[in-house]
């Protein structure tokens, strides 16, 4: 997990990008439009929350999603469990981050 020399590409993302990573994936804070968006699978939505500098890097942020973050962290390749992490945002969002996210 969390290996940036696994692809070339993943030491382009943008700092901001990966920073948001680490902190989704390591303490449950919740990433802004663009990642979230990402991190659900709806690519769609993110292409259109993304500023000029991360639509570049969007495949390497999608590739380290999937290879490099714990399946629990996102929906990508697991569609079935996309309604059950909408849901644990939806709360964080309401209640703030809870124990359950650390």
């Amino acid at each position: 997990m969390w290996n940036i020399d696994a692809d070339p590409a993943y030491r382009e993302i943008p700092e901001r990008i990966m920073g948001a990573m680490f902190r989704w994936g390591k303490e449950g804070r919740v990433p802004g439009g663009f990642l979230t968006a990402v991190l659900k699978g709806d690519l769609l939505s993110a292409v259109g929350h993304a500023d000029d500098e991360v639509i570049n890097h969007l495949p390497a942020i999608v590739r380290f999603v999937y290879n490099q973050m714990p399946s629990g962290c996102h929906a990508l390749g697991a569609p079935s469990i996309a309604l059950k992490i909408i849901e644990r945002w939806r709360l964080r969002e309401e209640f703030g981050a809870s124990e359950e996210a650390k």
